[in-house]
């Protein structure tokens, strides 16, 4: 047997009878596996943070039976949570380019990524999780100075208030 790249096997049998005299072949017998192809083939999936948002760009190359893609945001890698969707192209033999913008990321310095492909039938499939990180903008006080960190953003202009305890400006 032989496997393809296309989720198909070739088969040769040869069949003896008992007496050694007769000989049967089957040859070139194909099995699909339709189950077993992959619905989506995803040639990149990469994400990068611009400013106040975080923009996930990714290619198939291939769609069968596809839906869409559920995106999933996590602060720790471990636990997702669905923060938005796309439509997916149903069928597709071509590249086909998709993007995302999280408006709304996490101030934090990683943010993990992942897509949820959705068959039509409802079958989930997970994508490999991207890291983004990002340069969180931080603001300390040591008793005696405050202390400013803007990261990549210096270049934007901000306006800070500082209260006293009793929430006076």
């Amino acid at each position: 047997a032989s496997v393809g790249i296309d989720n198909t096997m070739r088969f040769r049998f040869t069949f003896l009878a008992w007496s050694g005299s007769e000989i049967f072949h089957l040859d070139n017998v194909l099995a699909v596996c339709s189950s077993c192809a992959l619905p989506v083939e995803i040639g990149h999936f990469t994400g990068v943070r611009m400013g106040s948002k975080t923009v996930l760009n990714w290619r198939t190359l291939s769609e069968t039976n596809n839906k869409k893609f559920k995106i999933e945001r996590s602060t720790d890698g471990v636990v997702f949570m669905e923060i938005g969707d796309t439509k997916g192209n149903h069928n597709s033999n071509h590249t086909i380019d998709y993007e995302f913008v999280d408006k709304n990321p996490p101030n934090r310095a990683v943010t993990y990524y992942r897509l949820v492909q959705v068959d039509m039938n409802g079958k989930q499939k997970f994508s490999k999780i991207i890291t983004v990180e990002h340069e969180p903008s931080n603001i300390y006080f040591t008793g005696s100075e405050l202390s400013v960190n803007f990261g990549s953003q210096e270049n934007k202009e901000y306006t800070i208030n500082i209260y006293d305890l009793s929430g006076k400006l």
